[in-house]
């Protein structure tokens, strides 16, 4: 039932133009704020610690900020479900990029690219630039629990033009790398370790777990490792931002030099999420603080 909503929701939404579909999404999120009890508080908590506080003293100002993050997400959810094929030169138009020459970089020395993106705005509308310039671009997407919905979702990206691998496939390192040896574009959204098998780093000032993949892509493959994120721009666009490359270690213990690179990662990531906190919609348990976390102290 629920997969039959998603469709007819995302088959309504897509005929609509885009401010229209933005504001139905943040009516939306401001009413999942007012009913999603768990997940609002964990907004706080998270939003108290970007903004310099603590998470177990949420004040008016995390309050706030959560109220703002779930417009952010409802907003980021709408665009999901509207954005096709047939939209991509919709977006591009209405997109700034800032740090193009770090993507354009990357690209030109052959090597492939990957680009890690913390849950900031509307992080699927940072394929739009790399889609039309006509590189290969593969995303690692967490399966869901649901079969059929993710079924639904690897064939929406697949008309958009993102190839989805889930995350967890067997030979799935294998086939990244290989992306990258054809000079493609490997995405992974990196800012949650969903498997309790993540690296430990220091984020916003606590110890957390982070996925080890893309540091250990890149220092496999010799690809670039690019933070990157899309911000939703409120006069109606989008704005596409990529830092410097990530310098990724490579000496002879492979271990380490991983977990120097996701840490290098997690600081970057401190960086964009800094640029607009509410634009960070990460509302499950992120450190072992958290009510909730499962994978106990890194």
């Amino acid at each position: 039932m629920l997969d039959g909503a998603y469709r007819g929701g995302s088959e309504v939404l897509s005929r609509l133009p885009l401010p229209a579909v933005r504001r139905m999404g943040r009516r939306g999120g401001r009413l999942a704020h007012r009913r999603w009890d768990e997940r609002r508080g964990m907004a706080e908590r998270h939003m108290a610690r970007v903004l310099g506080g603590d998470a177990d003293r949420i004040d008016d100002a995390a309050r706030d900020a959560a109220r703002a993050v779930f417009d952010r997400y409802g907003t980021y959810i709408a665009e999901t479900l509207w954005l096709r094929r047939r939209h991509l030169d919709r977006v591009w138009q209405g997109m700034t990029l800032d740090g193009q020459d770090h993507f354009d970089d990357a690209i030109a020395v052959g090597d492939g690219i990957i680009l890690a993106l913390p849950h900031v705005g509307n992080w699927e509308f940072a394929a739009v630039y790399p889609l039309l310039q006509g590189v290969r671009l593969v995303a690692v997407a967490e399966d869901l629990a649901d079969e059929e919905m993710t079924a639904w979702f690897t064939k929406m990206r697949a008309e958009v033009g993102i190839e989805v691998e889930l995350a967890g496939a067997t030979g799935l390192t294998r086939r990244l790398a290989g992306v990258l040896r054809d000079g493609g574009a490997v995405a992974l959204v990196s800012d949650r370790d969903v498997s309790g098998t993540g690296i430990g780093v220091d984020f916003f000032g606590e110890r957390t777990r982070m996925p080890a993949g893309p540091g250990a892509l890149a220092r496999v493959t010799g690809a670039p490792l690019l933070p990157v994120t899309c911000y939703i721009d409120d006069e109606g666009g989008h704005i596409a931002k990529a830092l410097p490359p990530i310098e990724v270690p490579r000496t002879k213990d492979r271990a380490a030099d991983t977990a120097e690179a996701v840490q290098r990662l997690a600081h970057a990531f401190e960086g964009l999420i800094r640029v607009d906190p509410t634009q960070w919609h990460l509302l499950q348990p992120q450190w072992p603080s958290d009510p909730g976390y499962r994978w106990g102290e890194p």
